[in-house]
């Protein structure tokens, strides 16, 4: 017996175009701009946002979220780009060092809650000229953010602990590290072949000859890439053993 867990991305609302800078004031492309490293304690309603108002707080202390990479607005894009087009942005930008801070290979990424926030500045921000999105890494927590257990690369260890794996809770399979409440455990993961975007049906066969020998139990779920990752070069497979442990 098995379920098929779909990726849903989520996007945010339609973006506001942007207002001119004050009479007299010239445009800062940097207003307020992030910096690398610093620290935030925020919960799911700020993750879940567009935009991030919360001031940093020490590293040394409970913090839920680091940010990792700041990158600019490309000379040919405003903020009157669609959430689908940044996204495409912080994917091409932030991808790169955010799999360096794991320090891990694709499959194992796969297998933990880490997970990566970005936001855009705020309404006022961009009327002071700033062009900049922020990329934060932060550990999901079913619907709430988990404190990060450690602050410098690799975030994952090896082997991977309980603090850091994935887990799956609830009846909507929220994602959450598995020291929390969970039903389900990410066992196993692979890469599959190149080629073009499989057919629902294709996916639920390779999930039944790969995922019974990755999981233990009657029972299994699998989780598989959406088109845009799997353009992107992205084609793991996730299996889920159920388990509360």
């Amino acid at each position: 017996m098995l379920r098929r867990l779909l990726t849903i991305a989520l996007l945010g609302a339609a973006l506001a175009a942007p207002l001119p800078a004050s009479a007299g004031t010239e445009p800062d492309p940097h207003f307020e701009e992030p910096t690398v490293g610093e620290c935030h304690n925020y919960g799911w309603s700020v993750y879940s946002s567009q935009s991030d108002t919360s001031a940093p707080v020490g590293c040394g202390t409970k913090h839920t979220a680091k940010v990792f990479k700041v990158i600019q607005l490309p000379a040919d894009v405003d903020w009157t780009a669609t959430d689908e087009q940044l996204g495409a942005l912080v994917s091409t930008k932030c991808n790169p060092t955010w799999k360096k801070w794991m320090g891990r290979d694709d499959v194992t990424i796969a297998r933990s809650a880490y997970s990566a926030a970005w936001f855009r500045p705020t309404q006022a921000q961009r009327d002071a000229g700033a062009r900049w999105l922020r990329c934060d890494i932060v550990l999901r927590k079913s619907k709430g953010l988990a404190p990060l257990p450690k602050n410098k690369a690799p975030m994952i260890p090896k082997p991977l602990s309980k603090k850091v794996q994935k887990c799956l809770n609830g009846k909507s399979y929220l994602t959450t590290s598995c020291s929390y409440k969970h039903q389900w455990k990410a066992t196993g993961a692979f890469k599959m072949a190149k080629g073009k975007y499989p057919s629902t049906t294709k996916f639920g066969k390779v999930a039944a000859s790969r995922c019974p020998k990755l999981t233990t139990g009657r029972t299994y779920l699998y989780e598989y890439p959406g088109k845009t990752q799997w353009k992107s070069g992205y084609r793991i497979m996730v299996c889920y053993t159920k388990t509360t442990r």
